[in-house]
Formats: structure tokens, sequence, C-alpha cells
């Protein structure tokens, strides 16, 4: 993928978060993260500036989720899945990522 396809998908991204499409959304930002990593931090900041807007949107959480996972950085999605659970305690998906955290940092750490 060249570069300024990847600009073109990076702007169709944010296009999906601002119109609350966040399943194509999440998609397309997977697509994007693997062919090109440095919008990693943009996404990130996109999303918790959308976040704080609409703090009550389940999915943003999720995504920032997925995001955090897709690097690895456990703590972090730990985090937003606590503040996930404030806002909806009873969201089955929050015990769901918190077992795909454990999996993950398990594998990381597991020596062969």
């Amino acid at each position: 993928m060249k570069h300024y396809q990847q600009d073109d998908l990076f702007k169709l991204c944010m296009t999906l978060i601002k119109k609350q499409n966040y399943l194509e959304a999440l998609e397309r930002i997977k697509l994007l993260l693997s062919k090109n990593a440095y919008y990693y931090h943009t996404i990130l900041q996109t999303l918790y500036k959308t976040l704080q807007r609409s703090p009550e949107t389940t999915m943003l959480h999720i995504i920032i989720v997925e995001l955090y996972l897709y690097k690895n950085e456990f703590n972090e999605a730990v985090f937003q899945l606590e503040c996930l659970f404030e806002e909806h305690p009873k969201n089955t998906n929050i015990f769901f990522y918190l077992s795909r955290i454990y999996q993950k940092s398990s594998e990381k750490n597991r020596i062969v």
C-alpha cells in the first residue's frame, strides 16, 4: 500500500469514527496499522478526544482496547476496561477482553 493510499485510509478511518460507524472503523484501523504503525498514536488521540465527548459509547472503549492489544500494551488495555466497567458494569465484553489479555500476556511470558 502506497503512502497516499495509507493517508486516504487514515482519513476514511477518521470519517467512520465521526459517523459512529465503529465496527467498520475498527476493521479499517487494523488494516491501516498492519501496513504502517505510524498512525497508531494519532488514531488513539482521536479516539480519546471522541470518547471525551461521548464517554458512554461502549464501542469507543472497545476500539481503544483492541489497539492496545494490537501493541501488547496490556496495562493500558486493562485500564481502559476498568473505565468501561465504571460506565457499564454489566457489559460482558469486559470479561471477554480480560480473558484475551490474560491469554496474550501468558503467551508472551511463556518460556519455550
